[in-house]
């Protein structure tokens, strides 16, 4: 009966994910830009733990207090810029220049064929990856792969319900159509 009253105090008092020294780290933050923590985004990060960017607001990768604006889960992180500090872009979707050259970056997904770059006027064209992790991520033939994995793997369960990894293909252009998730299937 304990137990019953402390469940039904948390689910109606709600659980607050940000204490106040997270919400003063990120009203300065943002008063460091000339900025201020809007109300909303007080709410989002005591209801969530974090808040959306902006429009025009860099975004960062997942962290305790920002995701981005299209984050769904810890598989499919949402849309970030590339940064050449930043090193590990998986389960994001990137958006990197035409033309650049992309050195030492995990930019690996949980399916095979996934696009991990977006490709849009101006992002995802003519790339170069060194020595990168490509793992699950579809290709294209204007890029170019130096010294970088490419492989796609699956999960699939074993006899004792045990889930290993497969190997597909060695490259993402050579993965059997039938094992090419449709969007959105995490396994």
């Amino acid at each position: 009966m304990r137990g019953l009253c402390l469940l039904l105090g948390w689910l109606v008092g709600g659980v607050a994910w940000a204490d106040e020294r997270d919400l003063q780290a990120e009203q300065a933050r943002l008063q460091a830009r000339g900025q201020a923590l809007l109300p909303m985004e007080q709410t989002q990060l005591r209801d969530r733990g974090w808040r959306d960017r902006r429009p025009g607001e860099v975004r960062p990768l997942v962290s305790a207090l920002a995701r981005p604006a299209d984050y769904q889960t810890d598989v499919h992180r949402g849309t970030v810029e590339y940064l050449p500090t930043w090193t590990n872009y998986s389960f994001h979707q990137v958006e990197i220049p035409d033309g650049t050259v992309v050195v030492g970056v995990n930019l690996s997904q949980i399916a095979p064929q996934t696009e991990a770059v977006r490709r849009a006027p101006g992002l995802g064209q003519a790339l170069t990856f060194r020595d990168c992790n490509l793992t699950n991520v579809r290709t294209f033939p204007d890029w170019t792969l130096v010294g970088s994995n490419n492989a796609q793997v699956d999960m699939v369960l074993d006899a004792q319900g045990e889930r290993v990894p497969v190997f597909v293909a060695s490259r993402s252009e050579d993965v059997p159509a039938l094992r090419v998730r449709p969007v959105g299937a995490l396994e």
